[in-house]
């Protein structure tokens, strides 16, 4: 409709219409569409509660395949260890796809991330370098530096955020 409408104010004005024309009307309304797609995204964020020694902590995840079964997953309780003094990690009831991810990622304080070749789940509490296999699934909202406090084999429960 947009490109017909086009069309007939540029014979009327006089102008010539060319093969450019048509792409920049489609390519213009193709990332109209992708924006409004991810604004649609960022309004509809899946939010988990992360409750650690009966404190209570917000997580939001993005858009990726992985953080999405992840999110399918819930409730989840599993059990964090520390490992390298970096991060907690736990393993998962089951793996995550990782379909269009990146094939790695670095990882900074408060992110939830997958790590693909040990299927576990890691929450960063110092930043980390780039590591083949590691997906971002989100962020804790506000408090991950409570995480370099916490003993060795601490329980914790993940449950949907319903606001």
């Amino acid at each position: 409709m947009k490109r017909l409408f086009l069309l007939m104010f540029l014979l009327l004005s006089g102008c010539t219409v060319n093969q450019n024309t048509y792409e920049n009307i489609e390519e213009s309304t193709s990332q109209t569409g992708t924006i409004q797609s991810r604004n649609n995204l960022e309004e509809n964020v899946m939010r988990l509660l992360l409750t650690i020694n009966e404190q209570n902590y917000t997580i939001s995840l993005n858009n990726s395949q992985a953080a999405i079964d992840f999110y399918q997953m819930m409730p989840l309780d599993l059990t964090l260890s520390d490992f390298n003094q970096t991060e907690k990690v736990a393993d998962l009831p089951k793996s995550l796809r990782i379909d269009g991810s990146p094939s790695g990622a670095a990882a900074q304080s408060g992110q939830l991330a997958y790590y693909a070749p040990w299927e576990n789940l890691a929450i960063f509490y110092q930043d980390f370098r780039y590591g083949e296999g590691l997906v971002i699934l989100g962020e804790i909202d506000q408090g991950a530096d409570m995480l370099r406090n916490l003993n060795q084999n601490v329980e914790i429960t993940f449950s949907q955020l319903n606001e």
